[in-house]
């Protein structure tokens, strides 16, 4: 999968000329929209939060960009990446209620052969699926402050008291 990103054309005095020359973009890659970028749900994001959601793109990437919905990325994969152990399940809590993700199968932990990973898909990612962006129902800060309360709240019920 390639697409092509524009670029400024460079004179020899070193001054832009305002036009644009097309340069490829080689191999899978994953688009973070300005839209995407200026919403409130994002904004609100913390640092496990981003790195979790990064992970899941890498896997999108990793399996060719054709496998959103069906993104397996285990504990050790998110741990590997950076994000700590503790913040794994309440970051993706925040990120599924703040819309960007979807978890499509839950797993389980467990010894051996009983062991499932979880299952994810990037609601904002075109893929084998039509993207979804459930992120932009969060209008305002407060709706998003709101959500990762509500995430909090889960994750606080489940045992999984998370700081920030």
């Amino acid at each position: 999968m390639s697409s092509y990103q524009n670029t400024r054309k460079t004179l020899p005095n070193g001054r832009s000329s305002g036009s644009f020359k097309k340069q490829k973009i080689e191999g899978p890659f994953i688009a973070l929209t300005r839209e995407i970028l200026e919403s409130p749900a994002w904004k609100m994001l913390g640092a496990s939060e981003l790195r979790v959601l990064f992970r899941l793109a890498l896997e999108h990437c990793n399996q060719g960009a054709r496998e959103n919905g069906n993104l397996t990325v285990t504990y050790e994969d998110f741990v590997g990446y950076g994000v700590s152990r503790k913040a794994i399940s309440k970051s993706l809590r925040i990120l599924e209620e703040l819309g960007f993700i979807e978890i499509s199968a839950q797993g389980r932990g467990a010894n051996g052969i009983h062991r499932k990973p979880s299952k994810y898909r990037l609601t904002w990612v075109n893929g084998n699926l039509q993207p979804t962006n459930e992120w932009r129902r969060i209008k305002t800060k407060a709706d998003a402050d709101a959500k990762i309360r509500k995430a909090k709240s889960r994750a606080k019920e489940a045992g999984m008291p998370y700081r920030r």
